[in-house]
């Protein structure tokens, strides 16, 4: 399930990137895409999936996952589903193996201790996704409200999620810092994850965080070493 946020309704060069890339993935493709109501964007990425779903720009991702897994539960019960957002560049490497070999009910790609130990939402796993699940992470996963304020997400929904569902499954990521040496292994370390397997590059180093983190020559470069488009400033994940 691929979210993507798209205030002008335009898909950007990351965007058709990361299509041509699920394409290629062993698995069927739902899009939630948040855009202007109508826009004819949504009638060319009916083509290239096997489920759309639109919804308003205002809400945040988690409004978006609460969508999208909502209406997998209904009409696709138990299947296994790789959560991901547009603040994300790639796959640099195939997504399937994660999700046939994720050991925990719910899977994060990666989980930081900043703030309490959590996963981080850009990218997470759920195995055999069902009503249950549903209701066992309402308090932070629901189409009945959704939050307009980003520390709200970060604090309310994205910190919570590993500490609600914990209760009732089991829950683990793939790569994990405790904030010891870095804060965040996908901006602290970001090549380093590329070569020990990690499949995504977070665009942030390209925009909200150039310069903080990465040098922001090297940090292009390595897009042109991976074949990928160079960065436009854009809007990502707002939706």
């Amino acid at each position: 399930m691929y979210f993507m946020f798209l205030p002008r309704g335009q898909l950007s060069a990351q965007h058709r990137f990361t299509l041509d890339r699920l394409a290629a993935e062993d698995a069927r493709l739902m899009i939630v895409c948040a855009c202007p109501p109508d826009h004819p964007t949504l009638t060319e990425l009916q083509g290239q999936c096997d489920a759309l779903c639109w919804k308003a720009l205002n809400g945040y991702d988690f409004s978006a996952y609460a969508v999208g897994l909502t209406e997998l539960a209904r009409h696709a019960s138990g299947s296994d589903v790789l959560v991901l957002n547009d603040s994300m560049l790639g796959p640099f490497a195939p997504l399937v193996p994660f999700m046939e070999q994720a050991p925990w009910r719910l899977t994060g790609l990666s989980a930081s201790a900043l703030a309490e130990n959590h996963l981080q939402s850009f990218a997470f796993i759920v195995r055999q996704l069902d009503a249950h699940f549903l209701q066992a992470v309402t308090e932070v996963l629901s189409t009945e409200w959704s939050y307009d304020n980003s520390n709200a997400v970060i604090l309310l929904q994205e910190t919570r999620l590993a500490r609600v569902a914990s209760r009732h499954m089991s829950v683990g990521a793939y790569w994990y810092t405790d904030g010891s040496q870095h804060l965040d292994l996908c901006l602290n370390c970001p090549e380093q994850m590329l070569e020990a397997g990690f499949p995504l590059l977070k665009r942030s180093l390209f925009d909200k965080f150039a310069q903080v983190f990465q040098d922001p020559q090297e940090m292009q470069a390595l897009l042109r070493r991976l074949g990928h488009p160079a960065i436009q400033n854009e809007p990502v994940c707002g939706g």
